[in-house]
């Protein structure tokens, strides 16, 4: 399988992708066909050396993915080959497989794209933490983001995850926009 490998802490520019062998797929494990994952501020710093924990090199970089269950340990009994699921890892989400413990995944709705639920986890539960725990955002206030950036999916601009409209107004030609009130 290709994987991103790093070999050295270096800059971005210096990991490669590489062959290697298809991990297998220990007790209590489950192996997933990775169909996206999510690169995030923590993998920069990981593959720098420069995170809080260092990975033994060589490492295959990635904490969050999204993908299809490929294979399960007999002991397993939460998924099926076939399942869409989105986990998190220590690392190895850089590749088209990971194995993880059962534990680490939740399954995945299908109207969730791949893309999306890779990069729920750690990236937008950050944010989210951020805004409830340090900003002490509350339900029914709005957040203004100056100089946001939305990412347009095949179900249109201004569509919730479920269809349903959105509730985002442009408020200078794009560059700020209102955001949808803090809901659980």
């Amino acid at each position: 399988m290709k994987a991103v490998v790093v070999e050295n802490y270096d800059k971005i520019d210096g990991i490669s992708v590489r062959e290697i062998e298809t991990p297998g797929v220990a007790n209590g494990h489950v192996r997933v066909k990775v169909g996206a994952a999510a690169v995030g501020f923590v993998d920069g710093l990981k593959v720098q050396g420069l995170y809080q924990t260092k990975d033994p090199l060589p490492f295959i970089p990635g904490t969050e993915f999204a993908g299809v269950v490929d294979a399960v340990a007999g002991d397993v009994t939460a998924f099926k080959p076939g399942m869409s699921v989105v986990g998190m890892a220590r690392s190895g989400a850089l590749a088209e497989y990971i194995s993880v413990p059962s534990a680490a995944l939740k399954s995945l709705p299908p109207q969730i794209p791949f893309e999306a639920g890779a990069s729920f986890q750690a990236n937008y539960l950050t944010g989210l933490y951020a805004l409830e725990a340090r900003a002490s955002l509350r339900p029914g206030e709005i957040l203004l983001v100056l100089g946001g950036r939305r990412r347009r999916h095949r179900r249109g601009p201004d569509r919730q995850a479920d269809g349903r409209p959105g509730d985002r107004r442009r408020l200078d030609g794009g560059e700020a926009r209102l955001c949808d009130q803090v809901r659980r």
